[in-house]
């Protein structure tokens, strides 16, 4: 549970539902123009992110991982300073390092034979996250926003890309840990 790692006060935040197409909208824009991100608010409803159906990878650990992701990402997003921020990145960065090591394992049980360059995806982030992390130490709430845009859109293409890929195998293989 998030909140469970964050410092008190940092909680109670009102999460309003947002169209999909909205997101996908702010995603686009922040990858194609990052200099002209739209103005930060606090409980703004473009700085929310919801789970989909259609993000669903058919396995109840994984999809649970993912929920928990992007809530991460909207609790990122609702951060209005440095410390909070930069606590609640590492704590996302912990979780990502946890929910890697979970989907590196399950692939590898289930014989996935793409699994290495899955785990190279995984790097990348990895390595993405360490230079996103030097670029909170000099916070402005732009800076924060795009990096959450940019872990958002991650997110979202991985998921639906390269985990849908893994799906489709597991159940090929009819692997009784996933159902459609």
């Amino acid at each position: 549970v998030i909140k469970q790692w964050l410092p008190l006060g940092l909680s109670g935040y009102l999460v309003k539902p947002l169209k999909k197409s909205t997101i996908l909208t702010s995603v686009n824009h922040a990858v194609k123009k990052p200099n002209e991100m739209l103005e930060y608010e606090q409980q703004s409803a473009q700085n929310e992110i919801q789970w989909e159906v259609g993000y669903s990878v058919g396995n109840e650990d994984m999809d649970n991982q993912h929920k928990e992701l992007f809530e991460m990402i909207n609790e990122f997003f609702r951060q209005d300073n440095k410390q909070s921020a930069i606590i609640l990145f590492e704590n996302l960065s912990s979780y990502i390092d946890l929910h890697f090591d979970s989907e590196e394992s399950m692939l590898r049980q289930i014989n996935y034979p793409a699994t290495d360059d899955h785990i190279k995806e995984h790097e990348e982030l990895r390595h993405n996250f360490n230079a996103l992390r030097k670029r909170l130490d000099h916070y402005d709430i732009d800076i924060q926003h795009k990096i959450g845009m940019f872990l958002y859109n991650w997110m979202a293409n991985h998921i639906l890309k390269s985990d849908m890929e893994y799906k489709t195998y597991a159940l090929s293989i009819e692997e009784e840990s996933f159902t459609e």
